[in-house]
């Protein structure tokens, strides 16, 4: 595609020129920006919150009813969020992405702190539970494209990268964590316990959205550009273009889409309903050998996440993101054909968690810079729907085959269909050259 249909945005003004003889580095630079760094700490909570009900929503399910009514509330959480992503990213084009962060967080936080409440009286109606849960899974839904779409409104372009490596890192590092952390305070104290403190990151999170000051870019004249566009379709590479005129010229998007798509597809069958299998069958490692593999790969993910900065400054990043998913895919193969046991498929999963940590910061910062600032809300939600989206086709697909082909196909298969996503996006020379 020709390269005016992406158009760069302008480095913002709220970040200054490092000084000269400024020794931090660069990876560590954005926190000196008061507004990445109340970010960063408001998202800290939240994902140590996030880990808190992860862990303790199950047990506090499983010790009123069965395991039928806990896969009724995990999925009222999942199809109210999948259906709620569309509308923040519509809502997050419109709207101050503060606010909406901010609302949603506020909202989350009363959620929690109900359903907390619900887990210290003597009868848990899972009516209640189930419609809070999907309450709470609608909320997130319309969180998650301005969570993603708001960095490029804090930071300037050249700290985007060490911007969404601080990110990636910190998600990773939160779940490498944070489920061990979680289930000690379910452990020591009760589910109930755990949820109120959920409910409390939420707030600290809504606290630092409150002391962010940042100004909206492209917001301001969305809705008109979106009229715009509407009535003249023909207008190309203007900042005005429609989000589905976009989507239909972006090759770059496309590409990363398709991606995503193959990349979920592939990891969410392989660590969901493969990884456990192996250890168990074929390891004989039990849960203790799933925990020790998925730790290794969440480990890989922060080293990979804390990389993805150093990436930007090397020529040709393109083609080497492009080896780093081949890269990915192939660890991913090897997994169950390469002996060493335990610690063989810990260190293929560490690497392969490496490329995704790197790959990760590094299309979301390739985004964040290439799409029109007024669009970036709803390309966020797509983005979003692909990585949700692909989850329970992934894994009824992976299931349905298991027990026929046990689970070393679904490794190779898995492996496969990430090397595939990359090579369809190897012959585009605006992907090379990124």
């Amino acid at each position: 595609m020709s390269g005016d249909s992406l158009i760069q945005l302008e480095p913002t003004p709220s970040t200054p020129a490092q000084p000269p003889g400024d020794r931090l580095p660069s990876l560590l630079r954005p926190l000196r920006n008061r507004n990445y760094a109340l970010l960063f700490t408001g998202q800290l909570s939240s994902l140590i919150g996030d880990q808190l009900y992860v862990v303790a929503l199950p047990f506090l399910v499983l010790g009123h009813a069965g395991v039928r009514e806990l896969g009724l509330v995990l999925m009222c959480f999942g199809i109210a969020r999948i259906a709620t992503v569309p509308i923040g990213g519509v809502l997050a084009d419109r709207m101050d992405k503060r606010k909406l962060m901010l609302l949603t967080d506020f909202g989350r936080a009363i959620c929690v702190l109900t359903v907390a409440g619900a887990a210290f009286g003597p009868d848990l109606s899972m009516l209640t539970v189930m419609a809070l849960t999907a309450v709470l899974g609608g909320l997130e839904g319309l969180f998650l494209p301005p969570s993603y779409a708001i960095l490029p409104d804090i930071l300037s372009d050249d700290e985007l990268p060490a911007g969404n490596a601080l990110n990636t890192a910190l998600e990773s590092a939160a779940s490498f964590v944070g489920p061990a952390l979680a289930g000690l305070v379910v452990a020591l104290f009760s589910p109930g316990v755990a949820l109120a403190i959920d409910a409390v990151t939420f707030v600290v999170s809504a606290a630092t959205l409150l002391a962010i000051r940042v100004t909206r870019r492209g917001v301001d004249e969305a809705g008109e550009g979106d009229e715009e566009s509407d009535q003249d379709p023909t207008a190309d590479g203007s900042s005005r273009m429609g989000f589905m005129r976009f989507l239909a010229v972006s090759r770059f998007v496309q590409l990363t889409l398709l991606i995503m798509l193959f990349s979920n597809l592939a990891f969410d069958a392989m660590a969901e309903v493969a990884l456990p299998v192996f250890s168990l069958d074929y390891l004989g490692a039990g849960a203790q050998g799933f925990g020790v593999m998925l730790s290794a790969f969440g480990a890989g993910a922060v080293v990979g996440g804390l990389l993805t900065d150093a990436l930007f400054r090397l020529p040709r990043r393109g083609l080497i993101a492009l080896g780093l998913g081949v890269v990915q895919g192939i660890a991913l193969v090897l997994v169950p054909l390469v002996g060493g046991g335990l610690a063989g498929a810990s260190v293929l999963l560490a690497a392969s968690g490496l490329t995704i940590g790197v790959l990760n910061a590094f299309f979301m910062t390739q985004l964040q810079q290439r799409v029109p600032a007024h669009l970036l809300g709803r390309t966020m939600g797509v983005v979003t729907m692909t990585i949700f989206g692909a989850q329970p086709v992934s894994v009824l697909a992976a299931g349905l085959v298991l027990g026929v082909t046990g689970p070393g196909p679904i490794f190779v298969t898995a492996g496969l269909l990430i090397v595939v996503g990359y090579l369809l996006a190897a012959p585009s020379s605006e992907f090379r050259t990124l």
